[in-house]
C-alpha cells in the first residue's frame, strides 16, 4: 500500500517543421518536407516509496530514451541538411523528498546519464562522441525551516558534471565546461 513499481514504453515523432510550424522546399532548410519525421523511443522502469508515516517520499528509475532520423546540417557541407543517426541516453534517477518535522522539510536528486551519438556524425566541439551540454551527472539538494512566525529559511546546492559544447560554432566559447556546485540560500 506505500510502494509502486511502473514500467513505460513510449513512441513520438516530429516530422519536419514540427517544432516551429513551418515548412520549406529550400535544400538548405530542416524544415523541408521531403524528411521523414524525427522518432523517439522511450522506456523507463521505476519505483515510488512512501515511507515514515508519509512523510518521506522516495523513488527512482532506469531509463533509455533514442532518438533517430534527426535533420542535422552536412559535415562535408554547411549549405545543405540531412537525416541521419541516432543518438541515445541510459541513465538512472533518483529522488527523496519529505518533512523531518512540520517546519523542516528537505529534497534531494541524483541523475547519472550515459549519452552518446550511437550513429551519425559527433555533435561535440571536441569530438567526443557524447552529446553537447549534457552532463553525466547531476545533483540537486534543498531544505527549509519554517519559523511559524513568517520567517522561513532554506538552502541547497546543485552539481552539474563536465558539459561538452555543441558544433554551434559560437566564437570564443570553451569546448567544454568543467563541473561545478551552485549554492542557493533563502530567507
Amino acid at each position: 500500500p506505500n510502494g509502486s513499481i511502473y514500467a513505460n514504453y513510449a513512441t513520438s515523432q516530429q516530422p519536419p517543421g514540427g517544432a516551429t510550424l513551418e515548412l520549406s522546399n529550400a535544400a538548405n532548410n530542416a524544415n523541408n518536407p521531403i524528411f521523414d519525421p524525427q522518432k523517439a523511443r522511450t522506456a523507463e522502469l521505476g519505483t515510488k516509496w512512501e515511507l515514515a508515516g508519509g512523510n518521506l517520499l522516495l523513488s527512482g528509475a532506469l531509463y533509455e530514451t533514442r532518438v533517430g532520423n534527426e535533420v542535422i546540417v552536412d559535415p562535408a557541407d554547411s549549405t545543405v541538411y540531412i537525416q541521419t543517426g541516432e543518438k541515445r541516453v541510459r541513465g538512472i534517477e533518483l529522488g527523496a523528498i519529505g518533512r523531518i518535522t512540520d517546519a523542516w522539510s528537505v529534497s534531494a536528486g541524483f541523475t547519472s546519464m550515459d549519452n552518446d551519438v550511437a550513429q551519425g556524425p559527433v555533435v561535440t566541439a571536441d569530438g567526443s562522441t557524447g552529446l553537447s551540454y549534457t552532463p553525466r551527472n547531476a545533483f540537486t539538494s534543498w531544505t527549509s525551516y519554517d519559523f511559524g512566525n513568517g520567517l522561513t529559511i532554506g538552502g541547497g546546492a546543485r552539481y552539474n558534471g563536465r558539459m561538452h559544447r555543441g558544433t554551434d560554432g559560437a566564437v570564443g566559447t570553451p569546448a567544454y565546461t568543467e563541473a561545478y556546485w551552485v549554492a542557493d540560500a533563502m530567507a
